[in-house]
């Protein structure tokens, strides 16, 4: 599946090299995985769900330090998901952000602080997922 994205942005700034012409869904998640990485996202991991939810293809899960570390790391995503022509459908936070999602249709991130992810244990939950190899690339 192919993601869509306009060729005149996704050679902005941080999204050098981008080629919209040619990106995946994966290649698209991968870059939001960057993207949250270079911005201090830690214990990153992208899983395959495809064939085990009928509403999306891959979920992102990412560690912040606190609260405004969750929101900080929402407002970048958002900001440079734009930038390669991706809007989320939704996003929402929890009330005292322990908790931020973004719904970009074929993939949704997760952000949470760390115990919060414990408690909610979505890799648990979706053992089955095969996870996607993301290795971080060194900051731009």
């Amino acid at each position: 599946m192919e993601a869509r994205v306009s060729k005149e942005s996704a050679t902005q700034d941080n999204n050098e090299g981008l080629d919209p012409t040619t990106m995946t869904v994966e290649d698209v998640v991968k870059h939001a995985a960057q993207v949250l990485w270079e911005r201090q996202a830690r214990d990153i991991k992208i899983l395959y769900v495809e064939e085990l939810v009928g509403y999306t293809d891959f979920l992102l899960i990412a560690s912040a330090r606190n609260e405004r570390h969750v929101e900080a790391l929402g407002n970048t995503l958002e900001r440079q998901m734009r930038e390669v022509g991706m809007r989320a459908l939704s996003r929402e936070g929890s009330k005292n952000m322990r908790w931020g999602v973004s719904d970009y249709a074929d993939f949704i991130v997760h952000i949470f602080q760390i115990d919060e992810r414990e408690v909610y244990d979505l890799e648990g939950l979706w053992h089955e997922a095969p996870e996607v190899d993301f290795v971080p690339q060194a900051t731009r």
